[in-house]
């Protein structure tokens, strides 16, 4: 299958690599139809992160379940799903206490020996280990491109907000239209319009009551 690799700083280049295959009953198989490039990769891509030359990077991801071991039962083959970008064993101190971030054996996809040498999601297939925990299925309709939000980017804020203990967050945002639409149509978040310079296009919860806000502007900038 081909991939992308990184191979030196500022070198990055697409290969022939051998496909993914189930090491452990908790495993599955994604076929990957979107992936996302974020800013940990940039520092892969510019050396401030070391990974071995040749190994596949990439972590956003969503995907087709091809394959799945005899201990996954939230997913199965065939369905379509998001990933997270690291993973978790949901059995160990930190995440019997919902701090799946902090667990003992946590590996993050495309990031090397350092951090689990668990292959990467730029890819056309990947590796999933822990794929009840760590895959999601898509809701019917919701594009790639939206999905893709939740394995990284969204989640990593949600959880920052939440953690935070704030009451209330303002995002500004020059074009979200399109995103919150399709998200407040499969009750992801609720909807609410204010008539302010600032039109208060949704909001998000947050546990213990506090509200995350997403704004655009009324009218467009000069």
């Amino acid at each position: 299958m081909r991939a992308v690799t990184f191979q030196a700083p500022g070198e990055v280049r697409v290969e022939d690599v051998a496909e993914p295959e189930l090491l452990e009953p908790t495993d599955a198989i994604v076929r990957i139809q979107a992936s996302g490039v974020c800013g940990s990769d940039l520092h892969i891509y510019h050396g401030r992160v070391k990974i071995e030359p040749g190994f596949t990077i990439g972590h956003e991801y969503v995907g087709t379940v091809t394959a799945v071991g005899d201990e996954v039962h939230e997913v199965s083959v065939g369905d379509r799903v998001l990933g997270c970008f690291q993973t978790a064993c949901g059995h160990c101190f930190f995440c019997r206490r919902g701090l799946f971030h902090k667990c003992d054996s946590s590996r993050t996809f495309g990031h090397g020996a350092t951090l689990g040498s668990l292959q990467g999601t730029q890819a056309e297939q990947a590796l999933v280990p822990s794929a009840d925990l760590v895959l999601r299925k898509v809701p019917e309709g919701m594009s790639d491109d939206v999905a893709l939000f939740a394995g990284d980017v969204m989640g990593t804020g949600y959880h920052a907000a939440a953690e935070s203990g704030l009451q209330e967050l303002y995002l500004l945002c020059d074009d979200i239209q399109a995103f919150v639409e399709e998200m407040v149509a499969h009750n992801i978040i609720c909807g609410a319009v204010e008539t302010q310079r600032w039109g208060l296009v949704t909001h998000i919860t947050l546990p213990g009551g506090g509200k995350l806000g997403v704004y655009e502007p009324k009218h467009a900038r000069p």
